[in-house]
């Protein structure tokens, strides 16, 4: 057998493995089996680099393949299910594999028990000069590597935003070979311009649609016919069982006693990677990073303090950000991470506070 077969032979069925892995998580019973599970790799990027080995070509795309998935598999392992989320933080490995900004802060669903209480939030949109230098600043302190997924723009709802073409731009012009998701609810989506799909194009951004309720089949089915047209990846988020009248989605109880055990919340989260800039300020969550909606909405006190985020502007090195997102934090003791459960999806109309209780 030569060496490029017996590469393949090794790393093939590997890979495979880890594609299924990755194809066939759930998220407390919510199967996630039909999403289109694109990992976060810029595809213009790894087209190029495959494009260029005329030898052993094969080898490469399967070795590609391999980190692409085995990354991809893990990464869904530590962020979906407990004993990934524990596994992670008892061996300390906390990258920033996903920046998320809200560069709208409100929404137009409405969701009840929305995890970024952006159902609470009152209108506003981030300044986008703020935006600019938040990612010169992350940029420099890390020397770029910090990012081996990429970049999230989202709310809120993010196409609410009139600036969000000036944001991807900003965005990739300053990270030029890192992936750069808008994240949306689809809602909005069959009204963009030729302008927005021709950008999203041109920029090489993802966008990614969570199904939810409100969006008929034939939406999504336009949505798609334009993605095709326009050359522009389109991620598509099942968190169905069944059909969209029996939409379920995670509920995290929050106690505003603040009488949790703060290290087991923190070890018990899920979602450990839903790291949040907003206006200089590194965030581990965004429970934390939009808490002030939460409180103005309901006039509770949950507490942040200096220990539950980073200034980035006063971070010296990517070793410092790192040592940060160890955790765990203050406020997780208002988190109960053990009793998160799967609660059918509803419109947030009257907003009472013990349906985030």
């Amino acid at each position: 057998m030569s060496m490029q077969n017996l590469v393949l032979s090794f790393f093939r069925p590997i890979a495979a493995t880890a594609a299924a892995l990755a194809k066939t998580t759930t998220v407390s019973g919510v199967s996630n089996s039909d999403q289109i599970f694109t990992p976060p790799l810029n595809s213009k990027h790894f087209n190029t680099h495959t494009n260029t080995h005329s030898d052993g070509g094969a080898v490469h795309r399967t070795l590609l393949k391999f980190i692409r998935w085995t990354k991809y598999a893990r990464m869904v392992f530590r962020q979906t299910t407990w004993p990934g989320a524990i596994i992670a933080k008892i061996f300390k490995h906390k990258e920033l594999e996903w920046i998320e900004f809200h560069i709208t802060r409100h929404c137009n669903l409405n969701c009840v028990n929305c995890l970024h209480f952006s159902s609470l939030a009152q209108k506003e949109f981030m300044d986008i000069t703020a935006f600019e230098n938040d990612l010169k600043q992350l940029k420099h302190i890390t020397g770029g590597r910090a990012f081996p997924y990429g970049i999230k723009l989202l709310g809120g709802e993010p196409l609410l935003n009139p600036q969000i073409i000036q944001f991807c731009e900003i965005a990739r012009g300053i990270f030029p070979d890192i992936s750069i998701l808008i994240l949306t609810n689809g809602v909005l989506l069959p009204k963009q311009t030729a302008e927005f799909w021709e950008k999203c194009a041109e920029l090489n951004i993802t966008i990614s649609v969570t199904y939810y309720p409100v969006i008929t089949d034939a939406g999504f089915a336009f949505m798609k016919k334009q993605a095709e047209q326009y050359g522009v990846q389109l991620q598509t988020w099942h968190l169905i069982q069944g059909s969209v009248s029996s939409f379920f989605w995670i509920k995290l109880p929050i106690d505003i006693t603040g009488k949790q055990n703060a290290k087991k919340s923190y070890f018990y989260f899920r979602y450990s990677s839903c790291y949040q800039l907003w206006h200089g300020k590194l965030y581990p969550c965004a429970h934390i990073a939009y808490s002030g909606d939460f409180n103005r909405a309901f006039n509770q006190e949950l507490e942040v303090t200096e220990p539950d985020y980073l200034d980035i502007y006063r971070a010296a090195s990517i070793e410092e950000v790192q040592a940060f997102l160890k955790g765990p934090f203050p406020f997780c003791r208002y988190c109960k991470t053990t009793k998160a459960y799967a609660v059918p999806w509803r419109h947030n109309v009257e907003k009472q506070l013990e349906d985030w209780l």
